[in-house]
């Protein structure tokens, strides 16, 4: 329409306004993500959401969109993306005994004075549950019902 001169101000709009609401929330996103403070605990005082605390507002997101397959679809991805490091370094702790954290975003925490040579002289050794703490702030909302209070 655009080529042949057929494209008006109102097609356009009805072709861009789908776009616009999801642009409109993807902003609104990234404006909360940025400027909401955390607290030392959830994010060692650096400004922004990260960690558990965007995957929750993420979810939240989603779930508010569900009216809106296109939305709903864009958080969804978004959330999944943001899951990634989650899954990575969930599987390397329990594959590997290592905790890979650059961010301090993760909900497990290490001690390093804890060392698994204790497991050879102890096999009910406090190795596993001194070596390793949860750390409640980092626990995303869907998964704080399966870890311990």
């Amino acid at each position: 329409q655009l080529r042949c001169g057929a494209l008006t101000l109102h097609k356009a709009w009805f072709h861009l306004a789908p776009a616009s609401e999801v642009f409109a929330a993807l902003h609104a996103v990234v404006m909360d993500a940025t400027r909401r403070p955390q607290s030392a605990a959830t994010g060692g005082g650096r400004a922004g959401l990260r960690g558990a605390a965007l995957l929750d507002v993420l979810k939240d997101k989603e779930a508010r969109a569900s009216g809106n397959a296109a939305l709903s679809g864009v958080f969804r991805r978004l959330h999944a993306a943001c899951l990634k490091p989650y899954r990575r370094m969930l599987a390397r702790w329990l594959e590997e005994g290592v905790v890979d954290d650059p961010f301090g975003e993760f909900f497990v925490l290490g001690d390093p004075t804890q060392k698994k040579e204790s497991l050879a002289s102890d096999a009910l050794s406090a190795y596993w549950s001194g070596r390793w703490r949860l750390k409640p702030s980092a626990v995303p909302r869907f998964l704080r019902d399966v870890a311990p209070a």
